[in-house]
């Protein structure tokens, strides 16, 4: 895993955090490995969008998030950001992390009154530091009941999970919805 970075940092590490921070559109300033007040801006906003303590360091948990982590060829999974299931459809999760995997699985397990139910799993192609999209099919149980979900988006590569992410879903049923989700106001 690279090194943790702050201000004042130079070197390889802070060049791929740079590197990573353009990629995803989080920093527009040079790319030349020095860890500077425009960085550390780019850092803390960084850490904001993703609910991370914001000091402004990049140390492992902006590196996984960004992609770029070393450890374990682990991937971060984003969940939708609405949390109503009107209906039947899917759950859309983003997986990314800095490894390229053929044939990862992506499942995920609903956990309410009506007891435990888990999704088809998918199947998708990791590429490094890019999102790809997982349409998980919601259990039909989990559709035709009401009320809150614990819901836990695993990925696998064979026997061995690479990356999980927890939420909270809520279900309801709506004569007016034609399926889908929409934000819980």
């Amino acid at each position: 895993m690279p090194q943790s970075v702050t201000i004042g940092s130079q070197g390889e590490d802070v060049r791929r955090l740079q590197e990573a921070m353009v990629a995803q559109g989080y920093y527009v300033g040079a790319v030349d490995g020095v860890f500077g007040n425009k960085t550390g801006a780019a850092v803390a906003y960084y850490q904001s969008v993703c609910g991370l303590e914001i000091d402004g360091v990049a140390g492992p948990h902006v590196y996984d998030y960004l992609g770029i982590a070393d450890t374990n060829d682990s991937v971060h999974i984003e969940l939708p950001a609405t949390d109503v299931i009107n209906g039947p459809g899917h759950y859309t999760v983003h997986v990314m992390g800095n490894v390229t995997k053929q044939g990862a699985r992506v499942v995920a397990w609903f956990r309410g009154a009506n007891g435990d139910h888990n999704s088809e799993p998918v199947t998708i192609n990791l590429v490094p530091n890019q999102h790809v999209q997982a349409d998980l099919p919601i259990p039909q149980d989990v559709v035709q009941a009401t009320g809150e979900y614990h819901v836990v988006v695993y990925c696998f590569d064979g026997a061995n999970s690479i990356g999980e992410q927890t939420g909270m879903v809520h279900v309801h049923h709506d004569a007016g919805a034609a399926g889908g989700a929409a934000p819980h106001g």
